[in-house]
């Protein structure tokens, strides 16, 4: 899976590592695309320098060739390297030459023509994906046009967040171009609705499955936005444990405990003890804004209609490393066991398993900062 994602415009020594452009057009002996330092070093990956010593600065690739025009991906296997006196990084090995069912296909590249470069591997990296975008390619034009507005004046830039995918979906490019598999690792551990349709949200698996390149999804894929769903829940726990621990140093409660912690099944994630009485607490985290879905178990609908204890739930919206925002919905007695109502009409032999909920602004109090404690504090 792609983890990390660059732009580079191509200059006439870059185009040499392409056997037609190195005897058609030569510039240079460079027979290689140069690898900005600043950006792969500086920005994707800053152990490299630290770990290639150790093999000679030379390290092998899994090379992956799409485009341009929209070509399907052509595999070969090649080296980055830096030299002694180079100051940049570059991919380099044999030059590649036109695959024989499309003899004339890197032809058509020219200078200031765009690679959109795709590295796998945390430390550094084992496998690059290189999509050659050309200005003279219908098939290219209007993804070239955004990704030409993305790297600007730069020789080499290096991708954020969801940046080329809003690009892509901003300026409608063709839904069965490759870049769409690009993006698709691009946004997978940041995209809500694929995190929430691991968890079997139906509303984020109806949105995905109208979305360009979410058709079909691996294993592996749903298995990481899995994780990265368990990531954020956790860190939406772990925000409240510092805000109840806050309340409690302040003698804003008497008492708390971490219940999920201890007992992953459980129907809520907290109990909080105040004025004599245990109230219970389900931690509902998402890294989007207030108004996304979220879902209550059959179980947790139970114990908020049917528990000795009153039943809460904190929707944490905005969730990060850096804080969140809470909203506590409280007396949810009466509304779980509307819900339950509801249910218990359907058909003999259907059970529903859980229910998606769209937070109702007057079911929820008002907002409060979560912020991690200073270190000073710890």
């Amino acid at each position: 899976m792609i983890k990390k994602l660059a732009l580079k415009r191509l200059t006439k020594s870059d185009l040499t590592f392409f056997a037609w452009h190195n005897k058609n057009r030569p510039a240079g002996n460079q027979k290689a695309v140069n690898l900005n330092a600043n950006v792969l070093t500086g920005k994707l990956y800053p152990e490299l320098d630290t770990i290639a010593r150790h093999r000679q600065n030379k390290l092998g690739i899994d090379l992956w060739i799409t485009g341009p025009a929209a070509a399907e991906p052509h595999n070969l296997q090649r080296k980055i390297i830096k030299g002694e006196r180079y100051k940049n990084w570059r991919l380099d090995g044999e030059v590649v030459h036109n695959p024989e069912d499309t003899p004339e296909r890197f032809d058509i590249l020219e200078p200031d023509d765009i690679a959109l470069l795709g590295f796998e591997g945390e430390l550094y990296p084992h496998s690059i994906t290189l999509l050659l975008v050309a200005k003279k390619a219908e098939e290219d034009q209007v993804l070239f046009e955004g990704l030409n507005n993305i790297l600007d004046n730069s020789p080499m830039t290096a991708l954020e967040g969801d940046a080329l995918g809003d690009m892509c979906r901003q300026r409608g490019v063709n839904p069965e171009h490759p870049v769409w598999l690009v993006v698709r690792d691009e946004a997978l551990l940041a995209d809500e609705d694929l995190l929430e349709a691991a968890a079997g949200q139906a509303p984020s698996v109806e949105r995905l499955l109208t979305r360009p390149g979410y058709a079909k999804l691996s294993a592996d894929e749903l298995q990481a936005a899995r994780q990265e769903a368990e990531k954020i829940g956790r860190l939406g726990e772990a925000l409240i444990d510092s805000h109840l621990r806050e309340r409690l140093e302040a003698g804003e409660i008497t008492a708390y405990e971490w219940t999920s912690d201890i007992n992953a099944i459980s129907p809520y994630d907290f109990r909080v003890k105040k004025a004599g009485a245990w109230k219970k607490l389900e931690i509902k985290t998402t890294a989007k804004d207030f108004g996304r879905e979220f879902y209550i178990s059959i179980n947790e609908l139970r114990d908020m209609a049917n528990g000795e204890e009153e039943y809460s739930i904190g929707r944490v919206y905005q969730a990060s490393k850096d804080g969140a925002k809470l909203r506590y919905a409280r007396q949810l007695r009466d509304f779980g066991k509307s819900v339950l109502k509801a249910l218990s009409h359907l058909p003999e032999g259907v059970k529903a398993n859980s229910v998606t909920i769209r937070p109702d602004e007057a079911m929820f109090g008002e907002e409060i900062d979560l912020t991690w404690p200073d270190e000073d504090e710890e």
